[in-house]
């Protein structure tokens, strides 16, 4: 009995090790999954415009529309549309989709692909000769298959994808098996990497039941669904497009931010940027110098500061730091490259000094930890105005709400507060009442 239980003791530790083991490369896989991926849209498409296809049945017409004319005033987003109306995503007539969408991203490149199919699919599915119906074991396996195939051959050149979930639809029948397939999808759009825009609950009632009113996008009630209670009208089609086009502005405008790094300049610069790199596209020697010659005159030259060109000031700073293995300290040579500075990035940063109240262009400090590691800080002078000025210019990694919130570190307590456990207290007031 003894053995018994030592060997089911050693059975089960090394299950256990197992399991863990498994727990820890599936985290790693993920992390490093996390650190190739930053934005969920890439922040760099071709020629600075964002291609939105739009893939799907009858539906997708109407939501192209609704999704053309909310994203109308955005200039770097463009909306086309490559939805059949007759198809459907179970059958391979009249198109086979994911062969179909294969064929258009080797032929078309797209940053965004939003995806809407089933509202032709409701019903039974041909499965090796014999027909299944919705929710089947053989119907989940065989419509899963497809949506698989759609959304790689999407993903295969990039694309972020959207799948958008069906509405209610009239009829219990038919709301029953659209809620299957929004089901399906979303699980399987998730573990493709993409996102489900579920759009069920802008279309009901309060209690949750197919409706075909309801508040439009300016709060008024319309009617939003057509007479058959599968389709939507202008208004409708407008609602629908709208929950799949805020979370793309969300996630564009996330991409842009990560573009838009200090070093690229604002946005006025890089727009001027590649209005000259459009001009020095331009057909013919003549053509490009004229088109730069009347673009540098009529772009504002920033005033060059009193002293000029600021030239290269190379200098070399002899330090001792301590040896490792002797703990003698020893000399060492650092050569300290100064480039040269024209006078427009002098004057450019004078400007933005002078807007914040810092010095011009610091100093540099140098000082050794006393592992030998070198840190070298670029100190601005501070002002002598107020503190308000002075918390304006703090790092934001360095404001106590980015440590708290953020990173999740403790802030140390100050003395006599509440959180102050240290013993014995110091600093602290007595209670009211007390004496004490």
């Amino acid at each position: 009995m003894i053995r018994r239980i030592g060997w089911c003791r050693g059975q089960c530790a090394k299950q256990i090790a197992h399991v863990f083991a498994v727990l820890l490369a599936f985290t790693v896989v993920n992390s490093d999954k996390a650190k190739a991926q930053s934005s969920f849209v890439t922040p760099f498409p071709d020629g600075g415009t964002y291609r939105v296809f739009v893939f799907g049945d009858a539906l997708g017409n109407g939501l192209h529309e609704g999704l053309r004319h909310g994203l109308r005033l955005e200039p770097d987003i463009r909306v086309d549309n490559h939805s059949v109306g007759n198809s459907r995503l179970s059958r391979k007539r009249p198109i086979d989709w994911p062969e179909h969408l294969s064929q258009i991203a080797q032929k078309s490149s797209f940053e965004i692909a939003v995806m809407t199919f089933g509202v032709s699919d409701r019903g039974s599915m041909s499965v090796n000769g014999r027909r299944y119906a919705v929710g089947t074991p053989e119907w989940d396996t065989a419509y899963g298959k497809r949506i698989d195939a759609v959304v790689r051959a999407a993903k295969a050149k990039g694309a972020a994808v959207y799948w958008v979930g069906l509405p209610a639809m009239r009829g219990p029948r038919a709301s029953a098996e659209s809620q299957i397939m929004n089901a399906l999808a979303r699980e399987r759009v998730y573990r493709l990497g993409g996102k489900f825009v579920d759009t069920w609950e802008g279309f009901t009632d309060g209690n949750g039941n197919f409706s075909p009113y309801g508040p439009d996008l300016t709060g008024k009630i319309r009617r939003l669904r057509s007479k058959d209670g599968v389709y939507f009208t202008g208004r409708g089609y407008r609602k629908l497009a709208h929950f799949v086009e805020r979370i793309i502005r969300r996630d564009v405008a996330l991409a842009r931010a990560e573009r838009d790094v200090p070093l690229a300049g604002s946005t006025a610069e890089q727009a001027q940027i590649r209005r000259l790199s459009s001009v020095r596209g331009a057909k013919g020697p003549r053509v490009r110098q004229d088109a730069l010659q009347r673009e540098a005159s009529t772009r504002k030259q920033p005033r060059a500061t009193q002293g000029g060109d600021h030239k290269a000031a190379h200098a070399t700073v002899r330090v001792q730091i301590p040896d490792a293995e002797s703990g003698d300290k020893k000399t060492v040579q650092i050569r300290i490259l100064r480039p040269a500075l024209p006078a427009v990035v002098v004057g450019h940063i004078q400007r933005r000094s002078q807007a914040t109240g810092g010095d011009q262009l610091g100093r540099n400090l140098l000082q050794f930890t006393p592992d030998g590691t070198g840190i070298l800080n670029s100190v601005a002078a501070g002002s002598s105005n107020s503190g308000s000025d002075l918390s304006k210019r703090i790092s934001v990694t360095q404001t106590p709400y980015y440590k708290a919130l953020i990173k999740g570190e403790t802030l140390p307590p100050k003395p006599g507060r509440t959180d102050d456990l240290s013993w014995p207290p110091q600093n602290r007031r007595p209670l009211p009442g007390t004496g004490s």
